[in-house]
């Protein structure tokens, strides 16, 4: 299991939902999982900042969402991000 951005015992939220709680016999890490809120949505935090909305209305911003269940791999990500290029001599995919 990948174990990012926990930080154990101190009463900070896990926000990956594991959360290393100590060492089984073995001394491996023993993780719990844990409800972890949805990530939140940077595009509709970027578009509602006036500095930045000038690029969403242009429709510089284009994002294409996926649930979790029908997602394919990275490979079929890249090749639906590539369909939202729309001529750019660069395009950012995340």
């Amino acid at each position: 299991a990948i174990v990012q951005n926990c930080f154990g015992n101190d009463g900070r939220q896990c926000r990956t939902g594991l959360q290393v709680v100590g060492k089984d016999d073995n001394g491996h890490d023993r993780v719990q999982q844990f409800d972890a809120p949805p990530d939140i949505n940077g595009i509709e935090e970027f578009c509602s900042d006036p500095n930045y909305r000038k690029y969403c209305d242009r429709g510089q911003i284009r994002a294409l969402y996926i649930h979790d269940t029908d997602a394919l791999g990275p490979a079929i990500a890249r090749f639906y991000a590539s369909k939202l290029w729309g001529g750019e001599t660069y395009f950012l995919q995340m």
